[in-house]
């Protein structure tokens, strides 16, 4: 009976956590929050990680000239709520106005704090980039040095 429901949990005993759509720290729809992963689902050893640009729109960056604030310690508890770790944030120049380094359990929680901010307000643009450690490229480098003489490239 492996992944059955029964009863509102799960084969294993444990009660299923809400969906990203109904999440406290984003919707604020009521819901427990459970430790520093609220909404998401806990999962074993390291989570992926993500670079996150953004420009600011010239209504937050007026705001925040006006009232300086730490956007850092503003952050954090919308990364922590989809399940996540906010590692840095940085202003910096160039086209982007800040970077963030952050773990999340999965691409679907990511995307959850990525609407989230969008939605705000609060930035005209960015990107939010999956990140590979040095290890896992190696993994992949090999898997490519397997499946390359399964491919024929194009010839003229």
């Amino acid at each position: 009976m492996s992944g059955s429901s029964q009863g509102g949990r799960s084969s294993s005993g444990e009660t299923p956590i809400p969906s990203a759509a109904r999440c406290p720290g984003l919707r604020g729809s009521g819901w427990p929050i459970r430790g520093k992963l609220s909404c998401f689902q806990e999962k074993e050893g390291p989570m992926p990680h993500y670079l996150f640009q953004a420009r600011y729109s010239p209504a937050a960056i007026k705001a925040m000239v006006d009232n300086p604030q730490d956007r850092e310690a503003a952050a954090r508890p919308l990364v922590e709520a989809v399940g996540g770790k906010l590692h840095n944030l940085f202003f910096c120049f160039g086209a982007e106005d800040v970077i963030a380094l952050i773990e999340a359990p999965d691409d679907k929680a990511m995307a959850a704090a990525s609407f989230a901010v969008g939605a705000s307000g609060a930035f005209s643009g960015g990107a939010t980039t999956k990140l590979m450690t040095a290890a896992e490229a190696k993994e992949a480098m090999g898997a490519a040095k397997k499946a390359a003489a399964s491919f024929k490239p194009p010839t003229g």
